[in-house]
């Protein structure tokens, strides 16, 4: 008896701590710092692999875990272009292309 008594105290234990760990702890939502992320993105340098800038990201999108999926940059010489993460590498001063810029994609326009 006191040994199911023991096991139901354990089970009620456990059943209140796991939603407590489950809360942000950061006080925001998740998607509140997954457009933290995303804004982080915005306004980024670009350069080519030569290391010279040629624009600047205007937007990045990510997936539903935050994972960077792609971004758009501003060209300096006008067209945007839409990078896939395979693409870039991102590191302390701006994003890296990692291919040629005649090989990417131009981005979809806004309406």
């Amino acid at each position: 008896m006191v040994h199911k008594t023991l096991a139901a105290l354990g089970l009620t234990t456990a059943l209140l701590v796991v939603p407590a760990l489950a809360q942000d702890s950061g006080g925001g939502s998740s998607s509140d710092m997954k457009s933290d992320k995303l804004a982080a993105w915005e306004a980024l340098p670009v350069f080519d692999q030569a290391g010279k800038k040629i624009g600047t990201v205007t937007r990045a999108n990510a997936d539903g875990v935050g994972k960077i999926t792609d971004i758009i940059v501003q060209t300096d010489a006008g067209p945007s272009l839409m990078v896939g993460n395979e693409q870039f590498d991102h590191g302390t001063s701006g994003v890296t292309l990692k291919v040629p810029q005649s090989q990417l994609m131009a981005a979809p326009q806004s309406k």
